[in-house]
């Protein structure tokens, strides 16, 4: 049996201060779908409601790609913010985590956003040869 992951999606207004909503989308993603799929799924559920004649100002999700993608595709004017109960939760949990980070991955972060230098290695990472070297070539 494959595992999926299952999310809510609401599609919210305002109204005279109230959040009035207009849409939901409840989807279940396989672990293992294709990539893109819940990304497609998200745009095509925005697209029908963008053809409604909504326009939002702006945009909030959590810090999910897909869905960050999917809000850029619909809606490329609309102002986008992280979702402050989201960012707090991730802040929380982190520091609950009794660990240290792991470290810094640029190739990965390439991966994700291509304007992120693959070369890229942040100095407490850097070898001491490094470090004097990068000191050196920014003065």
């Amino acid at each position: 049996m494959n595992k999926s992951n299952m999310e809510l999606f609401a599609g919210v207004a305002d109204m005279l201060g109230e959040g009035l909503p207009l849409s939901y989308l409840f989807i279940a993603t396989e672990v293992d779908a294709a990539p893109l799929t819940k990304q497609t799924a998200l745009i095509a559920w925005m697209g029908a409601i963008k053809a409604l004649g909504i326009r939002p100002e702006f945009t909030l999700s959590d810090k999910d790609q897909s869905e960050i993608n999917a809000l850029k595709d619909v809606w490329p004017d609309a102002k986008h913010q992280l979702c402050l109960w989201h960012m707090l939760r991730a802040i929380k949990r982190r520091l609950s985590k009794n660990d240290y980070p792991s470290l810094y991955n640029a190739r990965e972060a390439h991966s994700d956003f291509q304007e992120i230098d693959e070369s890229f290695t942040p100095v407490g990472q850097m070898s001491v040869n490094e470090r004097v070297r990068t000191l050196f070539s920014y003065h």
